[in-house]
């Protein structure tokens, strides 16, 4: 999962998802990975807070708008793939990547 490390790295991380149960699913584990950091000293629970602070989840495709990147992870599915980029694509402005 990129969302994780973009979020260390200082950027905003919106995690997109048809379902609220997956969404606060992935941040469970989020959130089990940067403790796993922490017990292994390689991150603050500074570091952690911070990096939790940076994701945000969200239902709602209008919430891609003032994006610069999307990173999709849809599951290996054509069919689905290609809906959700059509979806993402009436959402982000021309400028993002």
């Amino acid at each position: 999962m990129a969302s994780p490390r973009c979020a260390q790295a200082g950027f905003d991380v919106i995690l997109l998802d048809i379902s609220e149960s997956a969404l606060q699913k992935a941040l469970a584990t989020v959130g089990k990975n940067l403790d796993r950091q922490v017990a292994k000293e390689t991150l603050s629970e500074a570091q952690k807070l911070a990096t939790l602070a940076r994701i945000r989840t969200s239902t709602d495709y209008s919430s891609l708008q003032a994006v610069q990147l999307v990173i999709e992870a849809a599951t290996e599915n054509l069919e689905l793939k290609l809906r959700v980029l059509q979806q993402i694509a009436a959402q982000v402005g021309s400028g993002s990547a």
